[in-house]
């Protein structure tokens, strides 16, 4: 099941295949290579519960320090309280309104995480338990299908080189140590990615839809697609299947801005709700370029030494795609995740968004030398816990994840 075109075991030991398949027949080559393939998942998992138990002793010292002992605190923090506001009482009748404006109101956030919320809670007969355990699942099937893209596209030393960077980047002290909707959302637009790899545009449609129903800034994905597509017709290839993923992924955010808009009888509630209560808008990166030269200044897209962290990433990411020439479905894919990031205002490039663009992770691992791989990840790890205490112990003073 996890071996790939590219496994080692399959192509550069061809010796060693060769000297097995003559003593002792097929079966025990294909025994070997599931072994293999076990060994490496082991090696996934175990980091990825390394990581995840270490969120949460931060968030155990985040409570004490700032929650009054509340273990819940940390993880609720922030936009996380929608969520389990939503899988507890679903969309509220009314949207909240100021003075004639619409202000923050649960309808901003898509239902696929908190639905599995609260199918979980009637087991776990906990809602922030439920969302913890959705959390950590999600949370593994994207480091999972981080892993399995690096084997397609590179090599399996790359691909475990990918999983563990992915798992250390900064954004995830949020995305993982809080209850936001990146934990699902990255997983479904990680497996939508490598569905498309594999060719199975209807697969990747499904798990595309799911990811921007989760966050609407998953509706990139349909520019993988529709890539492929015009790159098939250049060279007189199939045409119509890379489509239906395109034409399938939008069908999940378009769904759900049509059941607001009947719910709260406006058709253009969510833009409304998105510019008047959340102010996220398209400007063009002009608030985000106003935020820059300011150090210190706090926007709405976070405090500008954070920003400056991110385009640094940014750079660095972009450098690496160039160097690694990634497939097509992943560059353009990760590609419009930074013009998304730049040109919407409020969003910019925080750490829990540029975990988004996580294809720039695989081209680090495979195109950096040794040195700079080596000082990524610690830097990464320095910075993981780093992020996770600011944000969730220094509240409005960093500004919003």
């Amino acid at each position: 099941m996890w071996l790939s075109a590219s496994d080692p075991y399959r192509s550069s030991r061809g010796g060693q295949v060769e000297q097995v398949l003559t003593s002792n027949g097929s079966h025990e080559v294909r025994q070997l290579g599931v072994e293999t393939a076990r060994s490496r998942l082991l090696k996934v998992v175990g980091a990825y519960v390394a990581v995840r138990v270490g969120l949460l002793v931060l968030d155990l010292i985040a409570a004490h320090r700032s929650f009054n002992g509340n273990l819940d605190g940390p993880m609720e923090a922030w936009d996380s309280w929608h969520y389990i506001h939503i899988a507890q009482h679903g969309y509220p009748t009314l949207a909240p309104m100021i003075a004639g404006q619409l202000t923050f109101s649960d309808g901003a956030f898509g239902p696929v995480y908190p639905a599995l919320i609260a199918v979980l809670s009637f087991p776990l007969r906990s809602t922030v338990l439920a969302a913890l355990a959705v959390s950590i699942i999600g949370g593994l099937v994207s480091t999972i299908c981080v892993w399995r893209i690096a084997a397609h596209v590179k090599t399996e030393k790359v691909a475990l080189r990918s999983a563990l960077m992915f798992m250390l980047l900064p954004g995830m002290a949020i995305v993982w140590g809080t209850l936001y909707s990146e934990c699902v959302g990255v997983a479904f637009a990680s497996l939508s990615l490598l569905l498309m790899i594999e060719k199975k545009w209807l697969a990747a449609g499904i798990a595309g839809a799911l990811a921007a129903l989760a966050s609407p800034i998953a509706i990139v994905l349909v520019a993988a697609p529709v890539a492929r597509s015009f790159a098939n017709f250049r060279r007189r290839k199939e045409v119509l299947p890379p489509w239906i993923a395109a034409v399938t992924i939008p069908i999940g955010l378009l769904s759900f801005i049509a059941w607001l808009a009947h719910r709260y009888r406006d058709p253009l509630f969510w833009w409304h709700l998105q510019r008047q209560g959340w102010g996220t808008q398209v400007d063009y990166g002009r608030s985000l370029l106003k935020l820059l030269p300011h150090w210190s200044r706090i926007g709405g897209q976070g405090p500008a030494w954070v920003q400056w962290i991110g385009i640094a990433l940014v750079v660095a990411g972009i450098a690496a795609m160039i160097l690694a020439r990634l497939p097509l479905e992943l560059n353009m894919y990760t590609i419009c995740v930074f013009v998304v990031l730049f040109s919407t205002s409020n969003l910019g490039f925080k750490p829990r968004l540029l975990v988004w663009a996580f294809p720039a992770v695989i081209a680090m691992a495979s195109s950096y030398p040794r040195w700079a791989r080596r000082t990524t990840l610690a830097v990464f790890a320095a910075l993981l816990p780093i992020f996770f205490v600011l944000y969730t112990t220094m509240g409005n003073s960093i500004a919003q994840p």
